[in-house]
């Protein structure tokens, strides 16, 4: 049974209650992230363009590819900040995004290991694909990049839910170090992580597999039934996008919903461990002010 399916409707609620400011919130990350990276990687196409190519050109977009990727995860850090207040109820505005900027510093480490992480699981997954299929994927390098990119993603997640909590500690307990941070997020989601799982797929999996497959059928479908009208294609890439910002909010909500509902049950267990030992410790003072009253007593 899913723990954390109750959830669902409380994340439905908050989800119909804040979707506009949510999805405003998405747009602003994208336009920071692909301004940033138009902007870094516009002197390396100059570059290519000119015909001057050499290793120190793929090193330096290698390197603006993975700061932006740092960028992200900082502005990551803002939104899940804002999804949690709004979950809670409580104020939650635009300058909540840039809470990584704030807290620049715990922010950055973090968003490095993510970033690491991914870039490892990236790495391993390409480098076994080649060694199982090198053949068929040096004719198939369409098949290559998108098996890697899905394999990459779906090991990833699984790896991220380990330390879903990290962002939410980090804001809670401004002292607490990184390290700190994704130890105690992998402790309190032991255990936990399928049904965490479950309810991101409940939350947001359908809109995400349809905004997915609306931006992969139609290119691969237009070069056997012809190509779609500019009308069509216009209509699928609007309705896409909006599916995939519903999934990402919804699945943002769920994040926070499972943070409270764990911190909940872990404060309820602390209660029920202090009152046993309040019980235990009660009759052993009550003993030591018997004895003490009998010595009294005696002596009289």
């Amino acid at each position: 049974m899913n723990s954390f399916k109750p959830l669902l409707v409380n994340i439905r609620r908050c989800a119909a209650e804040n979707i506009p400011k949510l999805a405003l919130t998405i747009m602003i990350m994208g336009l920071i992230s692909y301004s940033v990276l138009g902007a870094a990687l516009a002197p390396l196409g100059g570059v290519l363009a000119s015909g001057a190519v050499n290793p120190i050109v793929f090193i330096a977009a290698f390197f603006l590819l993975f700061a932006v990727a740092i960028l992200n995860n900082i502005l990551l850090y803002g939104f899940f900040i804002m999804v949690h207040l709004m979950y809670k109820k409580e104020r939650a505005v635009l300058g909540h995004l840039f809470t990584g900027f704030r807290d620049f510093l715990r922010a950055f480490k973090t968003a490095v290991f993510f970033v690491a992480l991914y870039m490892l699981v990236v790495f391993a997954a390409g480098f076994c694909l080649y060694l199982t299929s090198a053949d068929f994927f040096a004719e198939h390098l369409e098949a290559l990049f998108f098996s890697l990119v899905l394999i990459s993603l779906c090991v990833s997640a699984f790896l991220y839910f380990r330390f879903a909590f990290t962002w939410f500690l980090l804001y809670e307990n401004p002292k607490l170090k990184v390290m700190q941070a994704l130890r105690k997020s992998s402790a309190l989601m032991k255990k936990k992580r399928f049904a965490f799982f479950l309810l991101c797929v409940q939350s947001g999996g359908f809109y995400l597999a349809f905004a997915l497959v609306s931006l992969i059928v139609p290119p691969l479908l237009g070069q056997k039934i012809g190509t779609f009208s500019a009308f069509t294609l216009s209509f699928i890439r609007v309705l896409s996008t909006l599916f995939l910002y519903i999934s990402l909010i919804r699945i943002g909500i769920a994040f926070a919903a499972a943070y409270e509902a764990v911190k909940s049950e872990q404060n309820a267990e602390n209660s029920k461990i202090q009152s046993a030992c309040n019980a235990l410790s009660a009759p052993a003072d009550t003993q030591g002010d018997s004895a003490h009253t009998n010595s009294g007593d005696t002596d009289l």
